[in-house]
């Protein structure tokens, strides 16, 4: 599956946004999510279960208790911490090709892989701005 297509698919639009509106998208990381640095430059993220897409039709007195977590190493880490809402999925890449040394293909498609899936657990939101 291309890039293109995999971030369309992600955003829910069967033809997916044009390599450039891509690149000019912003993520920004859920309100919901708590954050905690870990002593390996990782960092551990929660999120309530009410927060789950699959809980969401549970009235408020039912929904679960409890939050999932996940763990993110260094380079989720440093995306991680980029989705704040001003810098575009192009600075992100730019930033993984300079940071960690990856080619800008492999950073396009790493992170358009990693922002998807941190996008299905309800974690970040893609905003992308569509051509008139």
């Amino acid at each position: 599956m291309g890039l293109v297509r995999l971030i369309g698919s992600f955003l829910g639009d069967r033809r997916g946004p044009s390599i450039e509106e891509l690149r000019k998208s912003v993520p920004l990381r859920s309100a919901h999510a708590s954050e905690r640095d870990c002593e390996d430059g990782g960092i551990e993220l929660a999120l309530p279960l009410d927060q789950f897409r699959a809980y969401r039709w549970v009235p408020r007195g039912l929904s679960p208790q409890g939050e999932k977590r996940f763990e993110l190493e260094s380079v989720g880490a440093t995306v991680w911490r980029l989705c704040d809402g001003r810098h575009t999925f192009d600075a992100i890449a730019r930033q993984l090709v300079s940071k960690f040394g990856m080619n800008r293909l492999e950073a396009e498609a790493s992170l358009a892989a990693f922002l998807q899936l941190l996008g299905k657990r309800g974690l970040v939101e893609l905003k992308v701005k569509k051509k008139q």
